[in-house]
């Protein structure tokens, strides 16, 4: 079957709206919890001076590089595991401290998710190093014979970058059919989850970016906000704006995180569908 992409989409921004209190009270602890971290870590990784105390320093910045990939990651699949499972089971009770708690499905979520991840980058890799390759050599080629320059070089390597981006994201929406299987416990394989999305690739792709457009323009906005306020009050460096600026930044992350597992659960649900045999038809 086809996809239906005004009708998923529309079902998404409603799904959201009509969900949203549910929806601040499960985003409510990873956006408060990540704010305070970025704030704690950022002031902890400035108060040491590398003359004085370099390998501290240094175990600092590993320290501080490793929790801010990973506690990102874990609060994400806590919250993608409870919202898939809010989304297409909306008759289970789920609190925040279920939503929170860590468990087989969410460890499962998370090897998926690292497994997706590994299986883009193994395929992205050789096309953006061939990329960068053919782009830097053709661009000599075209400056020694007078008919380019950097420039073009530039331009080939632009849209090298652009074909690797549209072929990564098609392989990432159609693998991450996976990852509502493991919220909801379904089992399913990777193979067969290639599988249930044939023919629906630039369909989801489609869903996935009209779903999340209003709170990628709603980022923008707040980053352009926030970065004007700094400049007329001067308040930039205070430790108090720089917590209020990273509680915006993270509410209109997890709205975009909300609104691309809402498309994505959707779209599972949509592609599980057996299809209607139609009326019978009698003589």
């Amino acid at each position: 079957m086809q996809l239906s992409i005004r009708d998923i989409v529309f079902e998404v921004f409603r799904f959201l709206w009509e969900n949203r209190l549910d929806l601040l009270r499960m985003m409510a602890a990873p956006v408060l919890a990540l704010s305070i971290f970025g704030i704690g870590l950022s002031a902890l990784l400035a108060s040491g001076t590398p003359e004085a105390e370099g390998a501290s320093l240094s175990g600092l910045h590993v320290l501080g590089l490793f929790l801010a990939v990973a506690l990102p990651t874990i609060f994400y699949v806590m919250f993608a595991v409870a919202w898939h499972r809010r989304c297409l089971r909306s008759e289970e009770q789920t609190t925040i401290l279920s939503a929170l708690r860590w468990d087989r499905r969410k460890t499962l979520f998370l090897g998926r998710f690292f497994v997706i991840a590994l299986i883009t980058l193994a395929l992205a890799l050789p096309p953006a190093v061939i990329t960068m390759i053919v782009g830097g050599g053709t661009a000599a080629g075209l400056a020694q014979s007078g008919v380019g320059g950097p420039s073009t070089g530039i331009l080939f390597l632009q849209l090298g970058k652009t074909v690797i981006a549209v072929v990564v994201l098609l392989l990432q929406v159609r693998l991450a059919i996976w990852l509502p299987a493991a919220a909801l416990d379904h089992k399913l394989t990777l193979m067969e989850a290639w599988v249930m999305g044939r023919r629906n690739s630039w369909r989801m792709v489609a869903i996935l970016i009209l779903s999340i457009a209003p709170a990628m323009l709603a980022a923008v906005l707040v980053s352009s906000a926030v970065g004007l306020f700094a400049q007329a009050t001067g308040l930039a460096g205070t430790l108090t704006f720089r917590f209020v600026a990273s509680l915006a930044f993270n509410f209109v992350y997890y709205i975009v995180i909300a609104a691309s597992v809402s498309a994505l659960s959707i779209s599972y649900r949509e592609l599980r569908r057996k299809p209607s045999p139609g009326t019978p038809y009698y003589v």
